[in-house]
């Protein structure tokens, strides 16, 4: 076979390759375009729908919700693709549907409970046999600067894909021709250049090398054939016969103290490897309460002596928030140590739902909690656990029809830094004090200190 034969091959095979490679980008990227597209006018649907929804949900003015929901049916359903529209409301029951049989049931399919439970939207892409859809959410809240609000409810929409998917692999074909024809022209080109540049100088060379003989050790092709090229390597091999022995033997040494040394660093690798995860994992038990998976008291004393120094040295302000389970112990004696303990891990849940991402929230000891709230000052700090008071008061706990009034609560007692502490233990004891005068008060109440 001839080097121009081979060239051409050669030259239509990365061509072909390098055409999939871009042609699966394309693709790739085009459906992402699509979907993006589609995920965008879900947001605007769902954006559109979720003010009045949101105030007929606040105001309990469920036939406004109806009109609603009718209205967006007639209006723009069909020409935004939309399947249906299902408006849940705080407890995952659906109060408006495009689907009137579906009023009043339970919400109860995965993406309905995960979307309920979210505090921001969600987007799942189905794939069922009459075409792929896609399923967006929305949560109904009012928020407030620094909280993260009231959830009203949840605003949930089917978009069907089917007329984007047509669109997208019209758009696909076409590219395809495009690419195809750019291919050829391409592999037309690259042969041209490759006759010019390439083939004419490797004749050259050819008779150069035969003229030169068998003296020339410097370069050994192991090619073999007929062929202008092969006739080259053929001749650059019989001179280099004698260089191979040497070369090879040095390339055996050298595989061989490489081999070994991979082999002594990856032991060393993995040695180091397993040496990280042990002291991670030595340092996150070392930290974390095994029971809520909060952070614990020492990491508390830790973080409380430090951020303490920061605030004194920035003038910058620090708060701090103790937490007792009401009547505890009486709840732990009736029901027993595991249901105690499930409380208290429904309450650290809660807890890590209801602060913000920069507090610090770790279990004190017993059914106590603290909460350090950096760059915060008392009255903020107020606003954020008298929202998570009642945000326990509100949660069912099993059981608690026991407790005094029915229901599982929680005393919460706040201090700030203030000019006269001196070192950490004193806001410690002062949030601690304000914590008693709440359980003092009567409990189930949130308590400055001042």
């Amino acid at each position: 076979m001839s080097v121009r034969i081979r060239l051409l091959a050669t030259g239509v095979g990365m061509v072909a390759l390098a055409i999939l490679i871009v042609g699966y980008t394309m693709i790739v990227q085009q459906r992402e375009t699509f979907e993006r597209e589609l995920e965008n006018k879900a947001a605007v649907v769902l954006a559109a729908m979720a003010v009045p929804c949101l105030s007929a949900l606040a105001s309990n003015r469920i036939e406004d919700l109806d009109l609603t929901v009718e209205e967006f049916q007639n209006s723009m359903g069909q020409s935004a693709d939309v399947e249906w529209l299902s408006v849940l409301d705080a407890r995952s029951r659906i109060v408006g549907h495009t689907d009137e049989t579906m009023y009043g049931r339970l919400a109860q399919d995965d993406f309905a409970s995960r979307a309920a439970q979210s505090p921001e939207g969600l987007v799942r892409i189905v794939h069922e046999e009459e075409g792929r859809a896609m399923l967006v959410s929305m949560p109904l809240e009012t928020r407030f600067r620094d909280l993260s609000g009231i959830r009203w409810g949840t605003i949930l929409a089917r978009l069907g894909m089917q007329r984007a998917d047509l669109e997208m692999e019209a758009n696909i074909a076409t590219n395809l021709r495009l690419l195809g024809l750019f291919a050829l022209l391409t592999a037309l080109l690259l042969y041209v250049t490759a006759d010019r540049v390439i083939l004419r100088p490797l004749a050259r060379l050819t008779q150069a090398a035969t003229a030169l003989g068998h003296g020339d050790l410097s370069f050994r092709t192991g090619m073999t054939g007929s062929g202008e090229v092969a006739r080259l390597g053929s001749t650059f091999d019989l001179m280099a016969g004698e260089l191979e022995k040497h070369t090879q033997h040095l390339e055996r040494l050298v595989d061989e103290r490489t081999g070994e040394l991979e082999a002594t660093n990856t032991n060393l690798r993995r040695t180091a490897d397993q040496l990280t995860q042990a002291n991670e994992k030595l340092e996150e038990l070392a930290r974390t309460d095994p029971l809520t998976g909060l952070f614990n008291r020492r990491y508390l004393k830790e973080m409380l002596q430090y951020y303490f120094a920061l605030a004194r040295r920035g003038g910058r302000p620090i708060a701090l928030a103790m937490l007792d389970v009401d009547h505890f112990k009486a709840y732990n004696d009736t029901h027993g140590h595991p249901a105690g303990d499930e409380v208290l891990r429904a309450v650290a849940e809660t807890v890590r739902e209801r602060i913000r991402s920069t507090d610090i929230p770790c279990r004190y000891g017993g059914e106590e909690f603290a909460i350090l709230f950096p760059d915060t000052d008392a009255a903020e700090a107020f606003k954020v656990v008298e929202v998570l008071r009642q945000r326990i008061e509100d949660r069912p706990f099993p059981n608690e029809e026991t407790q005094p009034g029915g229901v599982l609560t929680v005393s919460i007692g706040v201090a700030g830094l203030e000019p006269d502490l001196r070192d950490p233990v004193e806001l410690l004891q002062r949030a601690d004090a304000a914590l008693y005068r709440a359980k003092g008060q009567g409990r189930n109440r949130t308590v400055l200190n001042a």
